[in-house]
């Protein structure tokens, strides 16, 4: 229930690929991580919308740290996520038990 896809240079259209599947694997998968893929914003955008939504409930780790999104696009992304970056927290951000880590 763990898929480790770190360093594999997916960019940000593999990462809208993925989610597509992570809907048809229709929760079965727990754990993924996709660090250092530079799926840049659109992609950690489309990551987030699904961990977000209740299609993606059952994701409850989903690493997205190093994928080349720049400052302002972090920013945007942190508040479309309601955790906006001059908030309490760092790059890991809880969901109750859920973990989502990201950073630039």
């Amino acid at each position: 229930r763990f898929l480790d896809l770190s360093g594999n240079s997916i960019g940000p259209e593999g990462a809208v690929a993925l989610v597509g599947g992570l809907k048809k694997n229709k929760g079965r998968l727990q754990r993924l991580s996709v660090s250092q893929n530079e799926i840049l914003l659109e992609g950690a955008q489309a990551m987030c919308r699904h961990f977000t939504s209740g299609e993606g409930k059952s994701l409850v780790y989903l690493d997205l740290r190093h994928n080349g999104v720049p400052y302002p696009g972090m920013v945007k992304l942190r508040a479309e996520l309601g955790r906006p970056m001059d908030g309490p927290e760092g790059w890991m951000l809880l969901f109750g038990d859920r973990q989502l880590l990201v950073n630039r």
